[in-house]
């Protein structure tokens, strides 16, 4: 067996898993935090989770009105999934090119998938990366949904105090209130890191 392409297929699998993560998890969080517990909202693209500080937690979907108002927001939640799941797609089927290369079938094929094959995990990069970027938008997706709601005046004001901000934390007197992109999204960023380096070994080292 061609070590490189071991390799290749090691990094590939990890990559495959954190992406199925993806699908499951929450993307966004915002809380606060205070000496006397914590409380904190996840978002997704098909509903949410809140916790009070308590510890109790409710799941839900967005009802009609929820979505109707925050439709922008929406549109990037499920431009970044689906982005994820092309990449998970083209991963999958880059894992079973790379196993029938290793068990000596894929060169029997007459179809030149050799050559696809050294580039297939690049395509799968350029997806996981879309779905990571565009999801960096969705605090000013969050901000056009405010203004089509509420009036310029309240939405800048919101603006200038970091409302839409990607990331925020904010300690009011040992009160933090934040929000920030939690495991669905992080789990595309490591993703991204595993298959530019799957990437890399492919075109570099493998050989089918």
């Amino acid at each position: 067996m061609h070590k490189p392409n071991i390799c290749v297929l090691i990094t590939l699998i990890l990559a495959w898993i954190l992406l199925i993560v993806a699908f499951a998890s929450y993307w966004y969080q915002s809380g606060t935090n205070t000496d006397n517990g914590d409380s904190y909202t996840l978002f997704k693209h098909d509903g949410f989770k809140f916790c009070n500080m308590n510890g109790d937690c409710d799941s839900d979907s967005y009802p009609s009105s929820y979505k109707k108002a925050n439709k922008n927001t929406l549109n990037i939640f499920n431009a970044s999934l689906a982005f994820t799941v092309l990449s998970w797609i083209v991963t999958s089927v880059t894992i079973l090119f790379v196993f029938l290369s290793l068990a000596n079938i894929l060169s029997k094929i007459p179809l030149p998938l050799g050559m696809i094959v050294k580039f297939l995990p690049i395509v799968a990069l350029v997806f996981a990366l879309l779905a990571m970027f565009i999801f960096i938008g969705v605090g000013n997706a969050s901000y056009q949904d405010c203004k089509k709601n509420l009036s310029d005046f309240v939405c800048d004001d919101q603006k200038d105090n970091g409302v839409y901000d990607f990331v925020k934390y904010e300690d009011n007197n040992g009160v933090v209130d934040y929000h920030a992109p939690t495991t669905g999204w992080a789990t595309v960023v490591v993703s991204s890191g595993l298959l530019l380096l799957a990437s890399i070994l492919n075109v570099l080292m493998g050989k089918y």
